[in-house]
């Protein structure tokens, strides 16, 4: 039977041990810009493309890369002299296939917008608050894994 094994003080015990194992070539492309507006609003945007081909696999193993084919960001930011910052990012996921052992299904795509604000207070102290997934889109990363939804933090910072 896979999984039985011998221990060193000659019990029987059942291990399982998760794996993928396979040759699988692998490429992409990168692309990232950012261009400042203004002294104050700089706009950014990212793209990348994956894909992979699995040239060797063991029978009866799910190989799969758990990565999306396509996903991206676009960002907003500012700066103002006055100590103000806000930030507002939008990313896009596509949908891709997840396996690891037993654990295995789909990730669903996913658009997420984040917020984040930020005032000095003084030259060493600064308030901020962060929100992800403001439109609260319940999601997960992995497949047997939480689901994640909007999250809103608040907080202070001080520099020595």
């Amino acid at each position: 039977m896979n999984g039985l094994t011998r221990l060193a003080n000659r019990e029987t015990a059942v291990v399982l041990s998760y794996g993928n194992a396979g040759t699988v070539d692998e490429w992409g492309i990168e692309f990232g810009s950012s261009m400042e507006i203004t002294a104050a609003v700089t706009l950014s945007a990212n793209y990348t493309w994956y894909n992979d081909a699995i040239r060797q696999n063991i029978t009866g193993n799910v190989l799969v890369s758990n990565t999306p084919h396509n996903k991206g960001t676009v960002a907003a930011d500012y700066a103002g002299a006055q100590g103000i910052d806000l930030g507002v990012d939008a990313r896009f996921i596509d949908a891709y296939p997840w396996a690891y052992g037993v654990w295995a299904g789909p990730i669903p795509a996913t658009q997420t917008v984040d917020v984040t604000g930020g005032y000095r207070v003084t030259p060493h102290l600064r308030a901020y608050v962060v929100a992800t997934d403001l439109v609260n889109q319940l999601r997960y990363q992995i497949y047997g894994g939480s689901v994640l939804s909007r999250r809103v933090l608040a907080g202070i910072t001080s520099s020595f």
